[in-house]
């Protein structure tokens, strides 16, 4: 269980994070990733590996690096290869500063799918998928 001085520790880390602008659920998507973190007790989960395939087509890497930026997430690391018309992509990314929770994150790149693009994170502890 958290103690309520570390929660507010972390809102306060998380608004020097974010900045003076920063909406109260940016504060709380933020503190609530770090207090996932904790408590899971798991390795490094500021990053993870984001995986993608489909069928190609003109802006799929910048509906994802939309997608990733929008929700405070950085690219750390990409790569991307056309396999005949297929278009793959594996992308390092860093989810630490992320305004959102993960699950909500990841619930928006899958709506890619519906352009027949399938995504899917993975820890960089185990390489377990995300869901």
């Amino acid at each position: 269980m958290i103690d309520k001085d570390t929660i507010r520790e972390l809102t306060a880390e998380a608004i020097a994070q974010l900045g003076k602008g920063a909406t109260e659920e940016q504060v709380q998507a933020v503190v609530l990733n770090a207090i996932h973190k904790l408590e899971s007790g798991s390795g490094d989960t500021s990053r993870v590996i984001m995986t993608a395939y489909g069928k190609n087509a003109p802006g799929i890497v910048a509906r994802i690096t939309h997608i990733l930026a929008r929700n405070g997430c950085d690219v750390l690391d990409l790569t991307q290869k056309l396999l005949q018309e297929f278009f793959t992509i594996m992308v390092l990314v860093d989810v630490a500063n992320a305004t959102a929770p993960l699950s909500a994150i990841q619930s928006e790149l899958r709506s890619l799918g519906d352009s027949g693009v399938q995504v899917f994170l993975h820890s960089t502890d185990s390489f377990a998928p995300i869901e």
